[in-house]
């Protein structure tokens, strides 16, 4: 898995929450990324407290946590410094 399309997936689902709250079948199809990979970029973002999921009616939402909202502008400039980190992190 390359460290680039997982900036460009984590920015578009960032990109995406900007505007509130989605349906986790709504932000899918806002993304070009599907299945395993769509999933590891939440599980990115849920790990910094970026995101946040919740349920209801049963259907799970995400949605930007405050700090998610208070992050610089432009994502490119976090995301790569974070994804470096993780990469490390994760053993890879």
């Amino acid at each position: 898995m390359a460290k680039r399309p997982l900036r460009i997936i984590v920015n578009q689902i960032y990109s995406a929450l900007k505007d509130g709250p989605l349906k986790a079948s709504e932000l899918r199809e806002r993304t070009t990324a599907y299945g395993c990979f769509f999933d590891f970029a939440i599980s990115y973002l849920l790990t910094y407290g970026i995101i946040r999921k919740y349920v209801k009616d049963k259907e799970e939402y995400f949605e930007l946590t405050e700090f998610g909202k208070n992050l610089p502008t432009d994502p490119d400039k976090w995301i790569s410094e974070w994804i470096n980190e993780w990469w490390v992190w994760i053993g890879w």
